[in-house]
């Protein structure tokens, strides 16, 4: 199934169940950029059920190969949609980083320097036997929010340590603080 038809089927269940977009009775209603991602330039937008849209964003990364997602999605996901968002938010990071110039990656580093982000554990992409501090040798997923809004998963702390350019144990002491403490922190420095 592609975002195409995922869309039709969504727009006729709502029909078929009187559903008016964008009344709150009906659910949680999204803008939803369709059909181009906004990351792409996309600028058309319609009205989704918030599992819908989490959906169509899935379906329209595998489309255009390209992220479409922020993670939010896995809240509303299973089966191989859920394994297709994961491989696109574990991709997302690496693939960029890894395509970039010796120059590109220090010009972006200037600007996603610790200093610039706050740190968080991304809970939600833990296999389901772990947590944290079960399993101290486990990779433990890292959301990077940077201060322009931007975000970025990474799959580990060594993978996170790399994009900020920091030491590992600089990460680990960051994620010991809530982001209310890191966001107070940054702004004392």
């Amino acid at each position: 199934m592609d975002q195409h038809e995922y869309v039709r089927g969504a727009i006729a269940y709502y029909n078929e169940n009187y559903y008016e977009p964008g009344n709150p009775e009906d659910g949680v209603w999204e803008d939803c950029h369709y059909p181009e991602p906004e990351c792409l330039g996309g600028t058309t937008t319609i009205k989704l059920l918030k599992q819908h849209h989490a959906v169509q964003g899935v379906l329209q990364s595998e489309e255009y190969q390209h992220r479409c997602i922020w993670g939010w999605e896995v809240d509303y996901l299973s089966g191989d949609l859920l394994n297709i968002a994961r491989k696109w938010m574990s991709q997302s990071v690496v693939d960029s980083w890894d395509k970039l110039d010796p120059q590109q990656r220090k010009d972006k580093m200037r600007n996603m320097r610790i200093e610039n982000c706050y740190l968080d554990v991304a809970f939600e992409h833990l296999p389901a036997p772990v947590y944290w501090g079960s399993n101290p040798s486990a990779p433990k997923p890292v959301l990077i929010h940077y201060r322009n809004g931007e975000q970025y998963y990474t799959e580990s702390i060594k993978q996170a340590s790399r994009i900020v350019n920091v030491s590992q144990s600089t990460i680990q002491r960051r994620l010991q603080l809530s982001l209310f403490e890191q966001f107070n922190r940054s702004w004392m420095n």
